[in-house]
């Protein structure tokens, strides 16, 4: 059994001298430069507040469902990859979120993530 090893050793070790020398002898040049991907314009995550008593605050603006509806679709026309933070508390009304969850997807907008309000 041991022979068969050395052998099969002396045979794969010329391999691999060999491929260190290729490396050796290849020149050292830089990596060719990466083709910059095209940059997608974004802004900093839109929270869209849920109020208790079933209102809906935008950017420190209380707005109506069709108000809301023109600026997210505005903004996802600009901004096709915006991150949409809805927050509500427990005390907001279930159907308004529902709404604004239904805004955002009918605007195209898929960067939807979902917070609490501080107590």
């Amino acid at each position: 059994m041991k022979p068969r090893l050395s052998l099969i050793f002396l045979l794969t070790l010329p391999c691999f001298a060999q491929s260190n020398e290729e490396k050796k002898a290849a020149p050292d040049r830089p990596n060719p430069p990466a083709e910059a991907s095209p940059k997608i314009p974004t802004r900093p995550d839109i929270t869209i507040d849920v109020l208790e008593d079933g209102k809906i605050k935008i950017e420190g603006t209380i707005v109506t469902l069709d108000e809301l509806s023109k600026k997210i679709k505005i903004t996802a026309d600009q901004f096709p990859d915006q991150s949409i933070r809805i927050r509500g508390n427990r005390k907001s009304h279930y159907q308004t979120v529902v709404d604004v969850i239904d805004v955002c997807r009918k605007s195209g907008l898929k960067n939807v993530s979902f917070t609490s309000a501080p107590q």
